[in-house]
């Protein structure tokens, strides 16, 4: 233990009174409480104890690639492939994300090999098999995600996206993100009708899951692909089903900013500018404060260029309501009555933290 009362991740070498077991475990508390920095020294030290151990491998990977080491994470995670590669998807998924073109659909190629040869063993359970189909699934989106983008320019990239979306949809029959890859493939090939079509399915998904099981969506979809269900949904003119879906998110997480945006874009289409300036409102102050942040101080100016846009659109929004009530009081004192205009949806958010 260091003098100052921390522990030392370098123990004593003369009394080894650490296993790498224990370092391991004292790096899991330091990564769960965010100190992600203290983690990677803790894994460093268990890795130099063992050597040859891929668990620590990957764990130690996966914190270099989140604090943005790509060369240290992919040069564990090959040592970790040659070391043992049926130990796991996980390694060549994460592979994958660090890599680009075909090097990236190699890689998550071979991890499906793995995903696969786990669901026809036979030794999963039921749940199991379900979220092994899902993240099957989910690898497959990705490489039509790369065949749209990296690998665009390939002559059967649209062959390979028409093949890996259908085999998405075909091994999640209840989850939204192989539909998402449908109606995104859709849009890039201007088929907006059938890209709308497969964004219904999805609306219709997360409401029978809602139904079923509440609101914690996690299950069905991680808070990333969700986002860009937001995305899409806008992208195919569902503005009331994206300011659903933005609140659910919001009371999960209020801390995207793009969630917030999203929703009070959403909400202007809707014709509900009050509640669209709401929801700019804590955007505007979520990038505020992210500029304060030392850590953030190498994306000032994109945060700085966000702020604008949103501030811009608030101010936008604002001329929107008052031009709007104007016109409400105008049409009750001429004797038209009262009407509200436009459904109100701010007290789908009603009990959220208004900071």
């Amino acid at each position: 233990m260091a003098s100052n009362g921390t522990v030392n991740p370098q123990g004593n070498n003369s009394t080894n009174q650490h296993s790498a077991g224990a370092i391991v475990r004292k790096a899991e508390e330091f990564l769960a409480s965010y100190e992600v920095e203290m983690a990677e020294k803790f894994y460093s030290r268990a890795l130099e104890m063992e050597p040859t151990n891929t668990k620590i491998m990957d764990a130690l990977a996966a914190i270099k690639m989140e604090c943005g080491d790509v060369l240290g994470a992919k040069h564990l995670l090959h040592k970790s492939i040659a070391a043992d590669p049926n130990g796991g998807y996980e390694k060549y998924f994460c592979f994958g994300q660090i890599s680009n073109g075909a090097e990236a659909v190699e890689s998550i190629l071979r991890g499906l090999v793995v995903v696969e040869n786990r669901i026809r063993s036979g030794k999963a359970g039921e749940e199991d098999l379900v979220s092994l189909r899902r993240v099957a699934a989910s690898a497959y989106c990705n490489i039509v995600e790369i065949y749209m983008t990296d690998l665009c320019d390939e002559k059967d990239a649209e062959e390979n996206c028409e093949k890996y979306v259908k085999m998405a949809i075909d091994l999640d029959k209840e989850g939204i993100e192989p539909l998402q890859s449908l109606a995104s493939l859709r849009i890039v090939q201007r088929r907006l009708k059938d890209a709308v079509g497969a964004m219904q399915r999805v609306s219709e998904r997360l409401k029978r899951f809602q139904e079923a099981k509440g609101t914690d969506l996690t299950p069905l979809a991680s808070y990333e692909v969700r986002e860009k269900t937001l995305q899409l949904f806008m992208e195919t003119n569902m503005p009331e089903d994206t300011l659903s879906l933005a609140h659910i998110m919001l009371h999960e997480n209020d801390e995207i900013v793009n969630v917030w945006y999203l929703g009070s874009v959403a909400a202007m289409q809707l014709g509900d500018f009050e509640h669209a300036a709401e929801l700019l409102s804590h955007a505007e102050k979520k990038l505020t404060g992210a500029l304060k942040v030392p850590e953030n101080a190498t994306d000032r100016d994109e945060i700085v260029a966000q702020l604008q846009s949103i501030r811009d659109l608030h101010a936008d929004c604002r001329v929107k309501n008052a031009k709007k009530m104007a016109t409400e009081v105008d049409s009750t004192s001429s004797g038209g009555g009262g009407g509200g205009g436009g459904a109100n949806n701010s007290g789908a958010v009603d009990g959220m933290d208004a900071e």
